[in-house]
């Protein structure tokens, strides 16, 4: 009965629910393969429980792995209903993905599912066995597998009646075998087991040969066969391999090609030359094989590459001789120079220098590097001179030129014209125009210094020669018929670099707004380029440079538009084709004025200060004639001429340093009325009187008479007077006491004798007569009267 119970409750749940069907997530919890893709689906049919929520809509679902947003670029639509999502090399153990839907900004989720990977199974699987004693060795085994995990590996290796394993944690595993299980065929296997899972590899099958690993051949050798042009080749066994069948394969390759021999049984092949002169590098290898060479085992590693020069064919080559002429007429020496074989070919042994003259031979013996030598010629006659090449005592080359005597060298003959050399493609293109003769070739010579020099033949007249880059070059150009002809050089680069450093640079002739920017042209020939042009750039304290451009054979700018009384700083660049250097700064400065203008003012003023010295003086006659009154010498007074006679006598004054002298001063006055006092000599009075007699120190009135004298010497210095305008007409007497240090002075009034009866002199009143009719003014004048007066009258 309570069955019947049950399956009615259940009737009627099913007709309340009336079918519908749940929405979820698909695959359920699926396991795939590390690394494998795989799609999740949800699904919502139409009846389901998920299209009761408000505004569904598959396009509004969005997925998430481990609680993290799927790109939307994975999104795709199955159907109108199955939204899905797929997911890419999957890498992770586990991980779980939901799928989501917003509403009224809730996150509502609607299912999930939890995706398991299981570890990958190893792959490429493979198997050798390296011999490490007399044909036996360990086995081998490496996989590959790609995990993160802590992982146990079991190798496991089946044979007819057992199976062996091997454990490692990682690749590879080797197994230590019994002698009697080596040489027998296999079945491998790999197993990997770790947190994911376990995961078991495919089966490999194995051949015992096919395992069988041996080292490289020893002993390689390699041998040059000039005669018959080949390379003979010969090496020795593997090591550890005494019975087991081997094959042997060799590698050849030279420049960009390389070729393998196909496998040989033995251990030795001869290589054909295909390139002459050439590294050829060389290396073999080996592989265990079946008796019938039915399987060949795995293939040794390279012998240790060989390289040699493939043998040159000499009877093709040619043996160049020519010479440099000679420019000494005495004691001529001669250089010799020759071109054959390479060298680096290794061809020729030695060369074989012979000199002939009449009645002279001479022989030299030179190595097979040399390409060139000096000879010495004692004569004045012609020599002939022969090269010849030998390898292993057998000539094999041999070329002969002839030197001319002095004397028969060709003259008069053109070298070749307007020679031409630049840099094209990292070489050095050269050419020239041909003489107005026809030459057989031309001889074409290129050094970088006198120990590096190369040289070429060429009937052509233009050549590529090859060179380092930034080097200069020497090149000439030598044309020859029978004899060699004088030559022309030219300098290249085959790639030029920044020319040479300006030098020397001067700046004169400033102005206010210009100067002249001198400097030394690079020459030619210092490194690195040919310069194209010259640039002057300039600047002042502002900071704006200027600059201006020149051609190569300019060496000089004039700068123009500069500021007055401003600083320059000037520098030169050389450029070439490839770059440019900068000489060094030097500063000026431009004038404040104008030449002109200084010129001008310098001449203007010279004659202004010529006017006003004119002007001065003058001035000073106008003034000295016309307002100045002058004074009369009375040096040149009548009454100079009617002194005593006893004043032109010398006086007799004592050194003012003796020590008996003693000087007193007196006033002199006349001693006969209406007479002028005369002097007495002294030497008719040799004691010293306190007063010089006929004076006397009686004061008397001035008179308008006034004597002139001339000043008495003191030992050869005048005694200066007074000013006449302070004092009137005096006599001056000196005392000096020995005790004293000083001389004192008194000046006394010595008035004029009024005329009275008495007689005079015929001379003296002749003189006074003259000086009162020259003074006329009855009023007195008072005067100085030195001592030195009279000495210069008399």
């Amino acid at each position: 009965m309570y069955i019947w119970v049950l399956l009615l409750v259940l009737s009627c749940f099913m007709v309340c629910t009336g079918g519908e069907e749940n929405c979820s997530v698909y695959p359920k919890d699926p396991v795939i393969a590390k690394g494998e893709s795989i799609r999740i689906e949800f699904k919502a049919p139409n009846n389901g429980s998920c299209s009761n929520i408000p505004s569904y809509s598959p396009r509004k679902i969005f997925w998430m792995l481990n609680n993290e947003k799927i790109v939307e670029n994975q999104y795709n639509i199955v159907d109108p209903a199955t939204p899905a999502v797929t997911i890419g090399n999957f890498g992770l153990p586990r991980a779980t993905v939901t799928c989501h839907i917003y509403v009224d900004g809730k996150d509502i989720l609607l299912g999930g599912t939890t995706i398991t990977a299981n570890p990958v199974k190893p792959t490429n699987i493979s198997c050798v066995t390296v011999y490490e004693t007399e044909d036996h060795g360990p086995f081998s085994c490496s996989w590959e597998f790609s995990t993160t995990l802590d992982t146990k590996y079991t190798v496991f290796r089946e044979i007819t009646w057992r199976t062996l394993q091997c454990n490692s944690k990682s690749s590879p595993c080797t197994f230590r075998l019994p002698d009697e299980t080596v040489k027998f065929d296999s079945k491998v296997w790999v197993t990997a087991q770790n947190a994911q899972g376990t995961a078991k590899s495919d089966p490999v099958f194995n051949n015992y040969y096919s395992t069988v690993k041996v080292g490289p051949p020893q002993n390689l050798q390699v041998t040059s066969d000039f005669e018959n042009l080949n390379m003979k080749v010969t090496w020795g066994r593997p090591v550890h391999v005494k019975h087991s069948n081997v094959v042997y394969e060799v590698r050849y390759r030279y420049e960009d090609s390389m070729k393998h021999t196909k496998p040989l049984p033995n251990s030795l092949t001869v290589i054909p030359i295909e390139r002459p002169c050439t590294n050829y590098s060389i290396s073999v290898r080996c592989a265990v094989t079946t008796d019938d060479l039915s399987t060949i085992g795995l293939w040794s590693g390279w012998s240790p590459e060989l390289t040699v020069i493939s043998p040159l064919d000499v009877r093709n080559e040619h043996l160049r001789v020519w010479r440099l002429r000679s420019r000494v007429k005495e004691n001529r020496t001669v250089q010799l120079l020759w071109k054959g074989p390479p060298a680096s070919c290794h061809a020729v042994d030695h060369y074989l220098v012979t000199l002939e003259a009449k009645n002279y031979q001479e022989k030299t013996k030179l190595p097979e590097t040399n390409s060139s030598t000096n000879i010495t010629l004692q004569s004045k006659e012609a020599y002939n001179v022969s090269i010849a090449a030998y390898r292993k005592k057998t000539k094999v080359l041999e070329s002969t030129i002839t030197i001319p005597a002095i004397g028969k060298e060709d003259s008069g003959l053109s070298p070749v014209a307007e020679a031409h050399a630049f840099s094209l493609n990292h070489q050095i293109y050269v050419h020239w125009s041909a003489p107005h003769w026809s030459p057989q070739g031309y001889i074409v010579r290129w050094c970088y210094s006198s120990d590096d020099c190369e040289w070429q033949e060429t009937q052509a007249t233009n050549i590529t020669l090859k060179g380092q880059p930034k080097k200069l070059y020497t090149i000439t150009v030598v044309p020859f018929s029978e004899s060699l002809w004088p030559g022309t050089t030219v300098l290249g680069y085959s790639e030029e670099g920044a020319p040479g450093k300006v030098s020397n640079v001067d700046v004169s002739e400033e102005t206010r707004t210009g100067a002249l920017v001198k400097w030394s042209p690079v020459s030619r020939d210092s490194c690195c380029g040919f310069v194209v042009n010259y640039t002057v750039f300039y600047r002042n304290g502002e900071g704006r440079e200027r600059w201006v451009t020149v051609n190569d054979t300019v060496q000089e700018v004039r700068l123009e538009h500069l500021q007055p009384g401003s600083q320059y700083q000037v520098h030169v660049m050389s450029s070439s084709v490839a770059g440019t250097t900068n000489s060094s700064e030097y500063n000026f400065r431009t004038s404040s004025y104008d030449p002109s203008f200084i010129r001008m003012l310098s001449i203007f003023g010279s004659l202004g200060i010529i006017f006003l010295l004119i002007i001065g003086i003058s001035c000073f006659a106008v003034v000295k004639k016309y307002v100045l009154k002058p004074v009369p010498n009375p040096a040149d007074s009548d009454l100079m001429s009617s002194l005593p006679e006893n004043m032109n006598r010398p006086l007799l004054i004592p050194d003012s340093m003796s020590e008996n002298l003693n000087i007193s001063v007196c006033t002199v006055g006349p001693s006969v009325e209406g007479s002028v006092p005369s002097i007495p000599s002294l030497e008719d009075n040799q004691e010293t009187p306190d007063c010089l007699p006929g004076l006397t120190s009686t004061p008397v009135e001035p008179s308008s008479s006034l004597p002139v004298t001339q000043g008495w010497p003191v030992h050869g210095e005048e005694q200066k007077g007074m000013d006449p305008a302070t004092s009137g007409s005096s006599y001056l007497c000196n005392k000096l006491d020995n005790s004293q240090s000083k001389l004192a002075t008194e000046p006394v009034l010595v008035p004029a004798p009024a005329p009275g009866p008495g007689p005079a002199p015929a001379k003296e009143n002749r003189a006074l007569q003259e000086i009162q009719a020259w003074r006329p003014d009855p009023q007195p004048m008072q005067a100085y009267v030195s001592v030195d007066m009279l000495d210069r009258a008399v």
